[in-house]
C-alpha cells in the first residue's frame, strides 16, 4: 500500500511526518494515522484487515463520521491524542464490525509537527488471546535478545505495582524476583550509584510531568563479593497531559561496563607503565654515562698505582661501579625499555652471581635457598630479561608466605619427549634447563592458576601487585623460545618453572671470561660519543691498552673523517647520539661505504624504537654501560678479527 499524495492531502495532514506514515503503512500490526479531522492519513494492512475496511476507499475518510459502528472508546482515545495526551491499554475486549470478538491491547499517541503542535494521532493495537497476558511472544523474543546482549530489561506498572524484570537483570545483580526492592532506597542499597545523592534527585525529577522521564546513571552494585560497573538507562512514560499527567509505565535498560571499565583500567595503567619505562631509559642513559667515566677513571687509576691497600680500595670501588651497572640493567629489564641482547650463559653460575640481589628482597621472616641441578648447562637469554623474570618469582612467594616461610630455586637438565612434552599446555619436545621458584604459601585455585599468566590479572590487594609479574615472565620465557608451567594447589604453595632451551657447551666458552686483558697493536679506533666526559674516558682506556685513537661528537661527523681518508681500523660508537643517526645507522652506512673498517656499538639505554628502526644481516656488538676495561678490549679484538676474517 502506499501512502497520501501530498498534494491531495489536506495542510493539517501535510504536517504529519511523511517517514512515520511509511512506517505504519508497512507494520506488521494493526495501525492508523489520522489528521486532526481524524480522517484517515495511513494505514497497515492489519488494520484495514481488523476492521473490515476496503483498503484502497480508507484514504481521507473521516473516521468519527462514516465508520459510526466502531466503538466509542476508540474515538474517544483518538480525541485525547488530538489534546496531546497519550493513552494506552493493556487488554480489552473489542467487538469488530464482522461481529468478531477479541482482547486487544491498544496505544495512542499525538503526533506533532515540526513546530511542536498536535497535527494528527497515531493507533497502534495487538490482539491477545487473554486479557492476563501482558508478554507476547515478540516480547519475548526481545527479551530473550535483551538477555544474549548482556543487556537486563525492568517495566514497572504503576497503576498496578506490577515489576517485571528479565533473567538478564536478575543476572546482572545476582538477585531473585524474591529480593527485587521495592521502594527508592531498596533500589540505592541494591544499585549502588556512583552518586547516590544524583540518584535520588534524578529518580524524583524522572516523576516530574514537567520532565523528560529519563534516569540515566553509574552503578557499582557488589555481585558475590566483587564490585561491578552497570549502566542503567530508564525512561518514564506519562498518561494525559500537563499538572493532570500521572505516571503510567516505567521502562529501564542495564547494561554491564565492568569489562570496558577493566580495559580502561588496564590501559591507563599500561600508558604509565610505559611512561615509566621512558622516564627510567632516559635515566639510565644519564646514570650508565655517570658510571662509565668513574668505572674507567678507577681502572686508569688502578693501572698507575703500585700494590698495597690502594689497590685494595680501588678494587672494592670498581666492584661497586659494576654493580651499579648490573642493577641498573635489572630496572631497563622490568620496564621492558631494554633493547635485548641475548647471550649464552651458565644457569647456575649466574644464579650465583646475582644471589645477594635476590636476598634483599627478602623480609626477616622467610629464608631463600638455591639447589642447584644444571651444572654445566648453558641457556642462551637475555641476563636483564631473565634476572627479572627470578625477581618477580621470588617476590610473589614471599607474598604468598605472609608469614614467613622458605622459598626454593631448583634448576635441572630436562629432555621432554612427545609424551611429556604433552604434559604441559605450552610444552614442546626438546632438551630443556628448568628453573623453578617454588614456595609454601597460600597457592591458587584451578580457576586463578589458568589466569595468572594473563596481563593485568592478579589476586593480590589494590596497590600491591600490577597484574604483569608473571604475564612478565612468561614474555621473557618465550622470547628465549620456552615455556612457562605453574604447579600449586590452594594451602600447599606454589611452584613456577621456567623451561628455557639447553644450548650447547662449545657455544659458551665467550673470550670474555679469558683472565688476561688484550692489548691493541697501534690499530686506530675513531670513538664516537656526543658526552665529552664519556668520551674522554673512552679515549684514555684505549689508549692504556695499546690502540691509537681519534675522535667524533657525532655520526655526521665521523662519517665525514672516514670519506675523508682517515685510516681509521674500528669505529666504537654509542648508539644513542643527536643529530638524527643513531650509532645502528652509522654503523650501516660504515658497512656499506667502508666494508674494511670494524664496527663496536655501546649504550647504557637501547630504545625498541632504535632497535626496530635497524635493518642490518649482522648486527654489530653492543656492549652495555658500563663495562669494564677487560670486557672493551676483548671486544674490540673480537671486532677486528671479524673484519679480518670476512676479508
Amino acid at each position: 500500500m502506499s501512502n497520501p499524495d501530498p498534494q491531495d492531502a489536506e495542510p493539517a495532514a501535510e504536517a504529519l511526518s511523511a517517514r512515520l506514515s511509511t512506517f505504519i503503512s508497512e507494520s506488521p500490526l494493526a495501525a492508523a494515522m489520522f489528521d486532526r479531522q481524524m480522517r484517515y492519513v495511513a494505514w497497515s494492512r492489519q488494520w484495514a484487515l481488523d476492521h473490515g475496511a476496503d483498503g484502497s476507499g480508507l484514504q481521507g475518510r473521516c473516521y468519527h463520521e462514516e465508520l459510526p459502528d466502531l466503538p466509542p472508546q476508540f474515538r474517544k482515545a483518538i480525541a485525547q491524542a488530538l489534546a496531546g495526551e497519550s493513552t494506552s491499554c493493556e487488554a480489552e475486549r473489542y467487538q469488530y464490525p464482522s461481529g468478531r470478538t477479541a482482547w486487544e491491547r491498544r496505544q495512542v499517541q499525538p503526533v506533532l509537527n515540526t513546530s511542536g503542535a498536535v497535527a494528527g494521532a497515531v493507533v497502534w493495537s495487538q490482539q491477545v488471546t487473554d486479557p492476563g497476558i501482558l508478554e507476547t511472544a515478540s516480547r519475548d523474543r526481545f527479551l530473550q535478545a535483551m538477555d544474549a546482549t548482556g543487556i537486563g530489561v525492568l517495566e514497572l506498572d504503576y497503576r498496578t505495582g506490577l515489576v517485571k524484570a528479565s533473567d538478564g537483570f536478575l543476572s546482572l545483580l545476582a538477585i531473585g524476583e524474591q529480593d527485587i526492592p521495592k521502594t527508592l532506597t531498596g533500589w540505592t542499597k541494591v544499585l549502588r550509584p556512583a552518586d547516590q545523592d544524583a540518584f535520588r534527585a534524578m529518580s524524583d525529577q524522572a516523576l516530574d510531568p514537567n520532565g523528560n522521564g529519563l534516569i540515566s546513571s553509574e552503578l557499582r552494585p557488589l555481585v558475590s563479593g566483587c564490585e561491578k560497573h552497570l549502566q542503567v538507562f530508564g525512561k518514564v512514560f506519562f498518561n494525559g497531559k500537563g499538572k493532570g499527567a500521572r505516571p503510567e509505565h516505567f521502562v529501564c535498560l542495564l547494561i554491564d561496563q565492568t569489562k570496558r571499565q577493566q580495559l580502561q583500567a588496564a590501559l591507563a595503567k599500561a600508558q604509565r607503565l610505559e611512561t615509566a619505562g621512558q622516564l627510567a631509559g632516559v635515566i639510565a642513559h644519564d646514570f650508565n654515562n655517570l658510571l662509565s667515566i668513574i668505572l674507567a677513571n678507577l681502572e686508569l687509576a688502578a693501572l698507575r698505582v703500585p700494590g698495597g691497600d690502594a689497590q685494595d680500595f680501588l678494587k672494592r670501588a670498581i666492584d661497586a661501579a659494576e654493580a651499579g651497572g648490573n642493577f641498573n640493567a635489572k630496572l631497563l629489564a622490568l620496564t621492558g625499555e631494554n633493547g635485548r641482547n641475548p647471550e649464552v650463559l651458565q644457569l647456575d653460575s649466574h644464579i650465583l652471581k646475582t644471589w645477594a640481589m635476590l636476598e634483599h628482597l627478602l623480609n626477616e621472616s622467610t629464608t631463600l635457598r638455591f639447589l642447584p641441578g644444571a651444572d654445566g648447562c648453558y641457556v642462551r637469554v637475555d641476563p636483564p630479561e631473565l634476572d627479572g623474570a627470578v625477581i618477580n618469582l621470588v617476590i610473589n612467594a614471599r607474598d604468598a608466605q605472609p608469614d614467613g616461610g622458605r622459598i626454593d630455586i631448583r634448576t635441572a637438565d630436562v629432555s621432554l619427549d612427545e609424551a611429556a612434552a604433552s604434559r604441559y599446555p605450552d610444552g614442546r619436545p626438546g632438551e630443556y634447563v628448568r628453573l623453578s621458584v617454588s614456595d609454601r604459601g597460600t597457592g591458587m585455585t584451578d580457576d586463578v592458576r589458568k589466569r595468572a599468566l594473563e596481563p593485568f590479572f592478579t589476586t593480590k590487594g589494590s596497590g600491591l601487585g600490577t597484574g604483569l609479574g608473571l604475564a612478565s615472565v612468561a614474555a621473557a620465557a618465550a622470547r628465549a623460545e620456552g615455556f612457562v608451567h605453574i604447579s600449586s594447589e590452594p594451602g600447599q604453595g606454589t611452584s613456577v618453572s621456567l623451561f628455557l632451551p639447553a644450548t650447547g657447551r662449545q657455544a659458551a666458552e665467550p673470550q670474555a671470561d679469558q683472565k688476561d686483558i688484550q692489548f691493541g697493536n697501534g690499530e686506530l679506533v675513531l670513538v664516537v660519543e656526543d658526552d665529552p666526559r664519556v668520551r674522554e674516558a673512552t679515549l684514555q682506556r684505549l689508549e692504556a691498552i695499546g690502540y691509537a685513537v681519534t675522535e667524533a661528537a657525532d655520526a655526521a661527523t665521523a662519517l665525514k673523517q672516514l670519506s675523508e681518508g682517515e685510516p681509521v681500523d674500528l669505529v666504537f660508537s654509542d648508539v644513542v647520539m643527536p643529530g638524527g643517526m643513531s650509532g645502528y645507522g652509522l654503523a650501516a652506512e660504515v658497512r656499506r661505504l667502508f666494508p674494511e673498517v670494524a664496527v663496536l656499538l655501546t649504550s647504557g639505554y637501547l630504545s625498541r624504537a632504535v632497535e626496530a628502526a635497524l635493518e642490518m644481516n649482522n648486527r654489530p656488538e653492543l656492549l652495555r654501560k658500563p663495562y669494564t676495561l677487560k670486557v672493551l678490549a676483548q671486544a674490540v679484538s673480537r671486532a677486528l678479527r671479524t673484519v679480518q676474517q670476512e676479508e
